[in-house]
């Protein structure tokens, strides 16, 4: 016997998936030069943050955020 409605749903079937937005950049700065996140005012002097159109985050959530 198979199941009894053949075109049912499966719950895996209606997952989100995540999807990469922007491009990871690598962020060398320079003696006090620190990078800031516009979102969440994140710095660091050393690291990667994500880009798209012209707008920046420390993470994807933050480059979610401006976009």
């Amino acid at each position: 016997m198979g199941p009894k409605n053949r075109n049912a749903k499966i719950a895996s079937d209606t997952k989100v998936k995540n999807e990469t937005i922007g491009k990871h950049v690598r962020y060398i700065g320079m003696g006090d030069k620190w990078y800031v996140c516009p979102s969440c005012s994140r710095k660091f002097l050393r690291g990667f943050f994500w880009e798209n159109d012209g707008k920046n985050g420390c993470s994807q959530r933050c480059l979610k955020v401006q976009l």
